[in-house]
């Protein structure tokens, strides 16, 4: 028979369930369930009883009771169901609807924040070319030549 053993103090371990149970007979296992991210006690387990008969009287002998400064609440486990998981899809699973928008929150993978365009922008070079007619030599000078593409340069 598989016990749910609820408000169990965050101090407790594994062997210190086994050994509440073990006098209400044979324990097959015990476990604490741990949180992965913290590695801390979530508050709960489960105490599996060899027979049926020791795990009603287990449940009996221990709902309600006062164990490390916190009083047990002990129930028959349920067998969990599909709705039960956890889903990482986004939206929401199970029934329930709420009416009103009903859309899924799945996340969307964006390269730039919303306010730039997702075209990268080209970059743009503008070039200025004045061109002067009035000779600023004199007249028994020649003019000076152009040689490059930007620049004047005198001979």
């Amino acid at each position: 028979m598989n016990i749910y053993v609820a408000n169990v103090p965050y101090s407790v371990r594994d062997q210190d369930l086994r050994e509440l149970f073990e006098q209400f007979g044979e324990v097959a296992s015990a476990k604490i369930i741990m949180d992965r991210a913290t590695n801390r006690s979530r508050g709960f387990g489960f105490v599996e009883m060899a027979n049926d008969d020791q795990g009603r009287a287990a449940i009996e002998g221990t709902n309600g009771k006062s164990f490390h400064g916190r009083d047990l609440v002990v129930n028959e486990a349920r067998p969990r169901t599909e709705g039960d998981r956890p889903s990482f899809g986004g939206g929401r699973s199970g029934g329930g609807d709420r009416g009103g928008y009903r859309g899924g929150g799945g996340w969307r993978r964006r390269r730039w924040p919303w306010w730039i365009s997702r075209r990268r922008p080209r970059a743009t070079v503008t070039v200025v070319v004045a061109v002067t007619t009035t000779r600023l030599f004199p007249i028994h000078q020649e003019a000076p030549t152009c040689s490059g593409a930007l620049s004047l340069v005198p001979t």
